[in-house]
């Protein structure tokens, strides 16, 4: 399974690329990515838009 982490421009993202890379490597559910590749985000099992409570600002960007 692929976990995909959207890039906005907005937030740590580096912070929850590593938080979810820990958790898969532990549990081996698979890949983890930071993308703005719109393709790549439909082909990724599960779909993650960080942020803290910032979701007017990542639909904008989106």
């Amino acid at each position: 399974m692929s976990t995909a982490i959207i890039d906005y421009e907005s937030g740590n993202l580096h912070s929850a690329e590593k938080a979810f890379q820990r958790v898969a490597a532990e549990t081996g559910s698979g890949e983890v990515f930071v993308t703005t590749d719109p393709d790549a985000v439909r082909r990724a099992d599960r779909i993650v838009l960080p942020g803290d409570g910032a979701f007017p600002a990542c639909r904008a960007a989106l």
